[in-house]
């Protein structure tokens, strides 16, 4: 690149995404859970689960992660340059189920038919007053006139709305006043960033149609990578002097 900057010449050439043989990562499999899914509807059940892995993982479009399956209820992912197995397992491997609450003043948490999949798309962000890391949401459909009715209850009876992302709470708050334009913004749950755009990664992509476990997990070196970029630097090396000697030859 430096060699055709100082010449003038634009590298247009597209760019090679390197795999885990040539610059390592993370090796994840897991196992589908499939008892609970007629014979005719697993493959499909599969699919949706690389799906919506594929979603997570790949969020910007740029990623040279690849999941595929690995027998009949095994995914296999590959994670090129990924060396933090933990942070991998978090965003890949959770079920994501999303559930609206409502908590009334008596303390009674009552269950809603709102969930992840009435979610028109979600962002990270920084809220303008406190500077702490945030995530908006906008619903879709038909869930923007039942959030609109949650919302105008809660704000009622002076009770609370609760977010719940699995077993993790994302909000959990009251409700100032009504909101009938179908976005809303969960606050608080949050450390970092980071955070924030990993639990936006997960609504976007949707939960998991089965449940999965994880069970194997590694982090790939990139010996063959180096070994076969060592090699490819001295094949060319030498190939560039021929090339000299031939046309001062000449």
């Amino acid at each position: 690149d430096k060699i055709l900057s100082m010449l003038g010449i634009k590298d247009t050439a597209p760019k090679i995404r390197l795999g885990l043989d040539l610059q390592g990562g993370a090796s994840l499999t897991f196992q589908a859970d499939l008892s609970g899914i007629p014979q005719q509807d697993k493959a499909k059940a599969i699919e949706g689960v690389i799906n919506v892995m594929n979603k997570r993982v790949n969020a910007t479009g740029t990623s040279e992660a690849v999941v595929q399956t690995s027998g009949a209820d095994r995914i296999a992912v590959q994670l090129p340059g990924e060396k933090d197995l933990a942070k991998a397992i978090n965003l890949i491997g959770k079920t994501a189920e999303l559930k609206f609450l409502s908590l009334g003043p008596d303390g009674v948490p009552l269950a809603t038919d709102l969930t992840g999949k009435d979610l028109a798309k979600a962002s990270a962000d920084f809220d303008p007053q406190t500077g702490q890391p945030i995530v908006k949401f906008e619903m879709k459909g038909d869930a923007i006139n039942k959030f609109a009715d949650l919302t105008t209850k809660i704000n009622k009876e002076k009770g609370n709305l609760v977010i719940v992302l699995d077993d993790q709470i994302l909000f959990n708050g009251g409700v100032s006043s009504p909101i009938t334009n179908g976005s809303g913004v969960m606050t608080g749950g949050f450390q970092t960033i980071k955070d924030a755009q990993n639990i936006s990664v997960l609504l976007n992509a949707g939960a998991l149609p089965v449940p999965v476990k994880l069970v194997e997990q590694r982090v790939v070196g990139a010996s063959l990578g180096t070994e076969s970029i060592q090699k490819s630097l001295l094949a060319g090396a030498i190939g560039l002097v021929a090339v000299l000697v031939f046309m001062i030859a000449y």
